[in-house]
């Protein structure tokens, strides 16, 4: 007999959340011992089942339904072990609560900026200890999520010894994984391919994110939301049976500090998330990441702006140190119409000049300055200066101030090297006082991204990354590189921004050679393809100069926060091709891992009906070579285009004349040109001091919602292509 009991049924309005009862997709029932839950995606074609078995212990699996049931997450545990007591097992059930999450919001920066947050929530509550403990699991139709909650308040301090939280997959398969390194930095390290199942080099273990190819599904492992109150993990480096574990940091991860998560109560951990998908595209355009993450704090965003930046220091290590090494760069930023320039490390010593002077120069440029900082404190020993800058709540916030009075717009922090729970804690007071100062910020040497980038849009960056710096300090790196890219887009970049550094557009650094397999248009291809809030062109300043016209244009008008992103095709280790859309704008963007020729055919079915003008970058006939097209391309058509080995293209489709051009977004600036298309919709809402000209071939329709305020200015007029 299935006996249902025990279900609470919520109803509180919250804006953008419904709370309503979910009998037809979550249930209570006992098989003899065991006490079960299920919880299903929004489509129906998620189901995680969640167990209490008869020792007590939380387990959970994970089905996939479609056309019949298949197996994506076997039994896998749950729970943790606290000091004061073990919630891995002997719980007692006391109530559950369900909720519909439907959310929506809007980012500064990513791979998509509109989002909707659709999901089915349960929240099962035990006890043991006379403690409650709280399990919470969401299903999405790209996934499964869980975390703990400790709900109860209290003024004792808990420590988190270990969690049992695992994700355990068939071994049928492959992966793409990145040792945990027992040296710091821990994630500027290959993605590597290895069997499902295969132990880890070293008792380090793997780092997150991990992505895993069982039994024709794609599934990848990452955690968000982290907080305070916890450590960043790791997965075991013993996945036996493929059962992937998450870790606490090592003893010995950066230097002090306990590898233990210490807390009052009430506290949540980070969401465990497992994106999953019959197909890779599933995962590459997956926003679970932002999607479980804690929404912004702040209120005021029109200061944060992404953008191109470009860099003295990969072309020349003691640049930040020379006034005069620094300003050809900005001047390039200039004339390509960048924001910004990076002033990199040990500026402080800078001669020939001083920040306040070079703050000045770029403002008579149009450009904006970020200056680098060493986070140090005891936890690392890097001299690179300005350092002690940081890890003093008083003297940060000092110094925020003071460079933000100069001019400053944002900082680049570097050298945090741990996981532990004190580097969390300063990583989100760094992103507060930075926030209060109205700074945006980038990190480096850090970990990966865990959904600040949603709670603190001021985030528009993080490392994490074996990029291009690696092609100046590891010789075998240049041989790889082409074929870890394209692992990184189907791996790091998913979970966050990736401050890869892209651009590389020569073979020589000085007088030297810089031999690398990739050729120029595969690196060039890295800066739409790789997505960041900040994009730093790591080259020198004349090799962008030399460039053909045609790409110097298309990188001045290169987007940097998408509208959109799909995948197109491919395969980790082999090629990857993406597409991000910006407005009426596509962006394609493919490179090729393999030494061996490679033509795709593109067919854009998805791209606004219309004529648009493409501007094509592609492999010339040696690796430094470019070739550069332009032309009309109108939709309908297959686009035809070949990689070199190790080669890539960037092709991008401006909006020429659309058949129809929809305009759904509010405008708060002013637009000289004329939005243009045979028939124009518009439900937009122009802000002063926006204007703005519909110029259509045919007709122009104003729907409901359509509204100019006052001190805005707009003008319709028949017109349209020509």
């Amino acid at each position: 007999m299935t006996n249902f009991v025990g279900i609470k049924t919520t109803y509180i309005s919250m804006k953008n959340r419904i709370h309503i009862p979910l009998f037809t997709i979550i249930f209570l029932f006992y098989f003899g011992a065991k006490a079960q839950w299920q919880v299903s995606s929004p489509n129906g074609k998620i189901q995680a089942t969640i167990q209490l078995n008869g020792s007590g212990e939380p387990i959970y699996s994970v089905d996939f339904i479609e056309n019949g049931t298949a197996n994506v997450i076997s039994t896998s545990q749950l729970g943790l072990n606290r000091n004061d007591c073990d919630f891995r097992n002997g719980l007692t059930f006391n109530s559950l609560a369900t909720t519909i999450i439907n959310e929506n919001y809007e980012m500064i920066s990513g791979k998509k900026l509109v989002l909707q947050n659709q999901a089915n929530e349960i929240t099962l509550n035990f006890t043991k200890c006379s403690v409650q403990f709280t399990i919470i699991f969401r299903a999405y139709n790209d996934g499964i999520a869980f975390r703990y909650q400790f709900p109860q308040n209290s003024n004792s301090t808990y420590f988190v010894f270990e969690e049992n939280s695992s994700v355990k997959v068939s071994t049928s398969g492959k992966g793409w994984m990145q040792r945990n390194n027992d040296f710091t930095p821990v994630y500027e390290d290959r993605m590597q391919e290895v069997n499902i199942g295969e132990n880890a080099p070293s008792d380090a273990g793997w780092v997150l994110p991990a992505l895993l190819n069982p039994a024709n599904f794609w599934v990848l492992i990452t955690e968000t939301d982290l907080n305070k109150d916890y450590f960043a993990s790791h997965l075991s480096p013993y996945p036996t049976d493929g059962n992937y574990r998450f870790e606490k940091p090592r003893y010995n991860d950066g230097t002090n500090n306990s590898e233990n998560a210490y807390f009052q109560t009430p506290m949540k951990t980070p969401w465990r998330v497992v994106m999953i998908g019959k197909t890779p595209d599933v995962v590459v355009e997956s926003n679970l990441v932002n999607h479980l993450s804690t929404s912004s704090v702040i209120s005021d965003k029109s200061w944060i702006k992404s953008g191109v930046s470009t860099w003295s220091w990969w072309s020349g290590f003691q640049s930040p140190k020379d006034y005069t090494k620094m300003t050809p760069f900005i001047d390039l930023s200039s004339s390509l119409g960048f924001p910004y320039f990076l002033v990199d490390a040990n500026w402080n010593q800078m001669v020939n000049g001083d920040v306040p002077q070079l703050v000045n120069y770029a403002n008579t440029k149009n450009v904006k300055l970020w200056l680098w900082y060493n986070s140090a404190g005891t936890h690392n020993t890097v001299s690179e200066q300005p350092r002690d800058f940081m890890h003093i709540a008083s003297v940060r916030q000092a110094e925020f101030l003071r460079i933000k009075n100069l001019g400053i717009v944002g900082v680049k922090i570097d050298f945090f090297q741990s996981d532990k729970q004190e580097m969390i804690k300063l990583y989100l007071d760094i992103l507060q006082d930075a926030a209060n100062a109205g700074l945006m910020v980038n990190f480096h040497g850090c970990t990966i991204p865990r959904g600040w980038q949603r709670t603190f849009p001021n985030l528009l960056t993080m490392e994490a990354v074996k990029g291009a710096e690696s092609i100046l300090f590891d010789n075998s790196y240049r041989n790889d590189s082409p074929q870890n890219n394209v692992n990184l887009a189907f791996t790091r970049n998913v979970v966050g921004s990736m401050d890869y550094t892209p651009g590389i557009v020569s073979y020589s650094y000085y007088e030297e050679s810089l031999p690398h397999s990739s050729t120029v248009s595969h690196e060039l291809a890295l800066v739409s393809l790789f997505e960041s809030g900040i994009v730093h062109l790591c080259d020198y300043y004349s090799k962008y100069d030399a460039l053909p016209a045609l790409v110097k244009s298309v990188l001045s008008k290169m987007p940097t926060a998408w509208d959109e992103t799909k995948f197109i095709e491919g395969i980790p280790n082999d090629y990857v091709v993406l597409a991000r859309r910006k407005g009426n704008h596509w962006y394609f963007s493919g490179i090729n891992g393999k030494n061996q020729t490679r033509t795709i055919t593109l067919n854009p079915t998805f791209v606004a009906a219309g004529q648009y003008t493409q501007q094509l970058i592609s492999d010339g006939t040696n690796p430094i070579d470019l070739q550069t097209t332009e032309s009309v391309y109108q939709t309908g058509n297959p686009i035809t285009i070949t990689m070199k080995p190790y080669g890539g293209f960037t092709t991008v489709l401006r909006e020429k004349c659309l058949d129809i051009a929809y305009f759904t977004e509010n405008l708060n600036n002013i637009i000289t040109e004329p939005f243009i298309a045979r028939q124009i919709i518009s439900t937009s809402i122009l802000v002063p001091p926006a204007k703005a000209t519909y110029s259509a071939n045919y007709s122009i329709r104003l729907n409901a919602g359509f509204q100019v305020q006052q001190g805005s200015v707009f003008k319709a007029e028949i017109g349209g292509c020509q």
